[in-house]
């Protein structure tokens, strides 16, 4: 547990002539290649030493002088050991978001995609930190027709119910078709191109006397005057909007005018002679 003093730590010394012996010290065991200590090297006493590692590891049971990180972290050195970024390690597959946590990581699609062996309601996943990421667990694009993902998708519509609406998929956009006889509400025609985030509006059916018929295909009916009674008859391609009695339509001589489609009334005005 001693060394001679100056000697680099040997026991003993050879002296020549009249050389004087510089005495014998303490070893200290951690001063020499950290005591064979992978963590912390603690001396107690001349040539009695332990081992000890830092936060979040142990002395391994196998080997004093080694040391085991606790579960969820990895060494760093001098026995230390850190928190293992569970996401670095696995990660959750495309199109996903991770979260490390303390010996796990949570797995969550990004907007507009869905776990594909999952069910719907399903939005996010935790797993164990060393599980390897199951590739049939993927998440894929919600299809934009497939009105299970909410008001946003498909082309469903609570106005009418005796016919299905046609959706069609695209890059990013549905197109909504409501069948014959039928036109989209606030739309020019039977047909809607629809963004993702975009609620189907619904169909009603073909009357160019509703002012919600509007558009291309539509008009305004027979104009949107509360104050005077316009009478609006349905024509083929048309309808007829007729002033009362005293009034003729803006323009015309006559009571009454057969509009054709995308064509606006333009509305009824005092007859003065």
């Amino acid at each position: 547990g001693y060394t001679v003093v100056g000697s680099g730590g040997q026991s003993q010394v050879t002296l020549i002539g009249d050389a004087v012996f510089p005495g014998c010290e303490a070893t200290n065991p951690c001063q020499s290649n950290n005591g064979g200590c992978e963590g912390i090297c603690r001396y107690i006493s001349p040539g009695i030493h332990n081992c000890s590692c830092g936060e979040h590891a142990t002395v391994s049971l196998s080997n004093s002088s080694q040391c085991t990180c606790d579960v969820g972290y990895v060494k760093v050195g001098y026995g230390m050991c850190d928190d293992i970024n569970e996401c670095s390690v696995e990660g959750c597959g495309p199109n996903s978001i991770c979260t490390p946590g303390s010996n796990k990581r949570t797995c969550e699609c990004i907007a507009g995609f869905h776990f594909k062996s999952k069910p719907r309601q399903i939005t996010s996943v935790s797993i164990n930190g060393a599980t390897a990421w199951d590739p049939t667990n993927d998440c894929v694009a919600n299809n934009v027709c497939d009105s299970s993902f909410g008001d946003e998708y498909g082309c469903t519509t609570t106005l009418y119910s005796n016919q299905p609406v046609e959706c069609t998929e695209s890059i990013g956009r549905r197109t909504c078709q409501c069948p014959e006889g039928y036109f989209v509400v606030g739309g020019n025609g039977r047909s809607a191109s629809l963004a993702v985030g975009t609620v189907f509006p619904g169909c009603l059916v073909n009357d160019y006397c509703n002012p919600l018929h509007n558009g291309a295909n539509g008009g305004n009916g027979c104009g949107q005057d509360t104050t005077i009674d316009v009478k609006c008859t349905i024509s083929q391609n048309s309808r007829i909007c007729e002033c009362p009695v005293g009034y003729r339509v803006k323009g015309y001589e006559t009571r009454s005018l057969d509009i054709p489609l995308g064509t606006n009334f333009t509305g009824c005005t005092v007859r003065y002679h």
